[in-house]
């Protein structure tokens, strides 16, 4: 089926495929009539003419294992000025790291083979400032909590709005650059020293005659 399709039959199939995928809706920003876009139970509600928000040029790597998602949050966020490498594996994700690290990391942890908390414990050691975002179609407390204590920045469960994670990627990237920042900006400068106020002098009595 291809994107943008609609029709009865069409969302009576789409229905039947939705647990396999998370959900990522876009509602317009000014109200207006939403674009359907669907890939493989993979949903973007996402405004037609909408003007994305400028962003820095800073670096993301996603790292998930269905190809749709990848190239849907890679073009989402490429539209809002990032640059963003995709891994479709844990090993694929070191590899790609080590060719060029990135500002920040969304990881699915529900992937085959090495998932996304076992890679976020090695991300930890090889690159303890880079800040991490987690994804996972299952919002269960224990992962959450597991995520948190290894080291994630943030956690979204799916389904979610891929207008909630693009404002968490730039909370997470805005925490992560504070402390770089002021580093640069060098030691805060000292205050002025108070000068010593003067007392005022005893008023003056001029006699006459």
């Amino acid at each position: 089926m291809k994107r943008g399709a609609t029709g009865p039959g069409h969302h009576a199939a789409s229905r039947g495929r939705e647990h396999r995928g998370m959900l990522f809706r876009l509602p317009g920003p000014f109200g207006g009539e939403a674009e359907l876009c669907r890939t493989a139970g993979y949903h973007l509600f996402a405004q037609p003419h909408a003007m994305a928000l400028p962003a820095p040029s800073l670096s993301l790597l996603v790292v998930d294992d269905e190809a749709e998602v990848r190239g849907m949050l890679a073009e989402y966020f490429e539209r809002h000025g990032f640059q963003v490498s995709v891994a479709a594996s844990a090993p694929e994700a070191r590899q790609r790291l080590a060719q060029q690290p990135a500002d920040l990391a969304i990881l699915d942890i529900n992937m085959p083979g090495e998932d996304g908390l076992s890679l976020l414990r090695g991300l930890r050691d090889s690159h303890p400032t880079m800040p991490v975002v987690m994804l996972t179609a299952n919002g269960d407390l224990v992962d959450r909590v597991v995520g948190l204590e290894i080291g994630a920045d943030d956690y979204l469960a799916k389904p979610c709005e891929l207008r909630e994670l693009l404002a968490r990627v730039r909370a997470v990237l805005r925490r992560a650059q504070a402390p770089r920042a002021a580093a640069a900006a060098g030691p805060a400068a000292a205050p002025d020293t108070p000068q010593p106020v003067a007392e005022p002098e005893p008023p003056r009595q001029v006699a006459f005659g």
